[in-house]
């Protein structure tokens, strides 16, 4: 006889994968801390369905990289910003 997963069981399935797909591209840009991005992974090897979203993210985000490569700002501009003083004034 074979083992149909409760209900209980589908609903909590489900919300992983909401969980998992609703971080992915932070998972995909390295933005997650790494207790958040060991959960993703941990998800995705067990489950296939998102496993496949991931891999077409994936194959997505890598062509906008190689159609798009981060441009850098010009050295002026970058001089400017690391030359800003914060001062914090408690009052």
């Amino acid at each position: 006889m074979s083992h149909m997963p409760s209900a209980h069981h589908d609903e909590q399935a489900h919300d992983e994968c909401v969980a998992a797909l609703s971080s992915l591209q932070e998972f995909l840009h390295g933005e997650l801390d790494e207790n958040a991005a060991d959960t993703i992974r941990t998800h995705l090897q067990a489950c296939a369905t998102c496993l496949d979203s991931f891999d077409v993210e994936n194959a997505i985000s890598a062509l906008l990289r190689r159609c798009h490569p981060p441009a850098e700002a010009p050295s002026t501009l970058r001089m400017r910003i690391t030359s800003i003083r914060v001062t914090h004034f408690d009052g």
